[in-house]
């Protein structure tokens, strides 16, 4: 009787041993998930800067572009009067030419 009294003391005692071990892994285990969740939040809070930086360099490229494109068409339309004001000079030039000939 007493041997099993032990027994069951000892068998008590390696539950109690057992369950210590246990909370502990099981605070281990917390305080890592919880480092990790912090790590995880400002891992987010950095991809949100970053994002929000991107935006703001997309608004001002969309805005470079749109400035550039009417740059573009403003030069189109120079060189097109460059171009008529040629052809309208070459046209002065022959009837000048052609007065110079045939005077009045």
């Amino acid at each position: 009787k007493q041997w099993y009294q032990r027994r069951v003391a000892i068998t008590a005692g390696n539950k109690e041993d057992y369950l210590k071990k246990e909370l502990e892994l099981e605070r281990i285990r917390y305080e890592e998930s919880v480092a990790a969740l912090s790590r995880n939040q400002e891992d987010l809070r950095k991809r949100e800067i970053k994002i929000t930086s991107l935006e703001k360099d997309n608004d001002s490229m969309r805005k470079k572009i749109a400035e550039l494109e009417e740059e573009l068409r403003s030069l189109n339309q120079v060189r097109n009067d460059n171009q008529r004001l040629r052809d309208e000079n070459a046209a002065l030039i022959r009837v000048i030419g052609k007065l110079s000939r045939n005077p009045l």
